[in-house]
Parts: C-alpha cells; sequence; structure tokens
C-alpha cells in the first residue's frame, strides 16, 4: 500500500461528494472521477515494452478533457505549462535517483512543493491548478518511464509513489479552497 495517502485523500473526496455537497452535476462528477481513479489505480497492462497503470491513463484522459473545453488560446496556454512543469517534474524525480543526497526532503515532499509553486503562479481557479497538477504529474511519469525503458531498466509508469505524489497537493489546494470558500461564507470562525 505504497499510495495509502491517495486511497485516503480519493475515499474523502467520494465522501464529501456524496454526503456533504449539494446535489449538482459537480457532485456526480466528483463522486464518479473518485471512485474511478481508485478502481484504476489497482490495474496495468504492457504496452510497447511499457508497463503503465491505468491511473496513468484516467488522469490524462481527465486532463485532456478539461483542456479541450478551453478557448484556443487558454489551451495553448495549460499545455504549455503542463508540459514545462512535466519536465521540471521529472528533473527532480531524476535527480532523487542520480544524487539522493542533493535533496534535504523526500521525492513526494519536493515534487509537492514544486508543483504547488507551479499552480501557484500560474493558475489562479482550483480546476486549473489541479489540471497542471493531474497533467504534469501523469506527463512527468510517461517521461520517467520512457527514458527507463531508454536505458533498459525497468519502471513501471505510475507506480511506486505516482499517486501519493499528485494526491498530496491535490490535498493541500483542496483544504486550502475549502477553508477560503468557509471564510468567504463566515462559516470559518
Amino acid at each position: 500500500m505504497n499510495d495509502i495517502l491517495f486511497y485516503w485523500s480519493a475515499w474523502i473526496c467520494w465522501i464529501w461528494a456524496t454526503w456533504v455537497m449539494d446535489k449538482s452535476k459537480n457532485q456526480a462528477r466528483i463522486a464518479t472521477f473518485s471512485l474511478v481513479a481508485i478502481i484504476c489505480s489497482n490495474y496495468a497492462f504492457s504496452i510497447a515494452g511499457y508497463t503503465v497503470n491505468v491511473a496513468v491513463i484516467f488522469f490524462l484522459l481527465l486532463s485532456v478533457s478539461f483542456v479541450i473545453k478551453k478557448q484556443l488560446a487558454k489551451q495553448i496556454y495549460y499545455i504549455f505549462i503542463g508540459v514545462e512543469t512535466a519536465l521540471g517534474y521529472a528533473a527532480i524525480h531524476l535527480l532523487t535517483i542520480f544524487d539522493p543526497v542533493l535533496f534535504i526532503l523526500p521525492l513526494n515532499i519536493m515534487t509537492t512543493i514544486f508543483l504547488l509553486i507551479i499552480t501557484g503562479i500560474f493558475a489562479s481557479q482550483i480546476n486549473d491548478k489541479l489540471f497542471i497538477i493531474f497533467f504534469s504529474a501523469t506527463v512527468g511519469e510517461i517521461i520517467i518511464g520512457m527514458i527507463f525503458g531508454k536505458l533498459h531498466l525497468h519502471h513501471e509508469i505510475g507506480m511506486s509513489g505516482y499517486l501519493t505524489r499528485m494526491a498530496l497537493p491535490f490535498m493541500i489546494i483542496a483544504l486550502l479552497s475549502t477553508l477560503k470558500t468557509m471564510g468567504m461564507k463566515n462559516k470559518f470562525v
């Protein structure tokens, strides 16, 4: 259970959407996405010599479906930011493998800090921030898997903490957004 934090955050999202949120399309979407993400995280398949977790494909499709709904200028902006962040994500991951002494904090914390800084700079709305996190971590994992594949090292794309590295910034952004919303409604005293 390497990704226990992901499972906890997904179940919390499902419980929140099912029992706390008002009935709406967003409520149904959040509950569905949470359950599908949990189900997909347990399966993997092989393609072209790579082993890929199904959750990688799910989050990639989720990200693409988000960005398709935007205007062309926004699509280009978010794809550019997402790819650049994915390269940074992959660079941090590869540096921790190459020289683990270089980083004081563990990989999960470093990628969380990196993703939170990037989303704080380049996105203002929670949906945009979540897109950057999901897209960047997913594409970053694919880049890492392809690099390891070229070096003939077996690396399963989307395994070994990938879901935790997405869950940490997701939980922080969701918590800050919830506190901000509660503060705006004067419920948080």
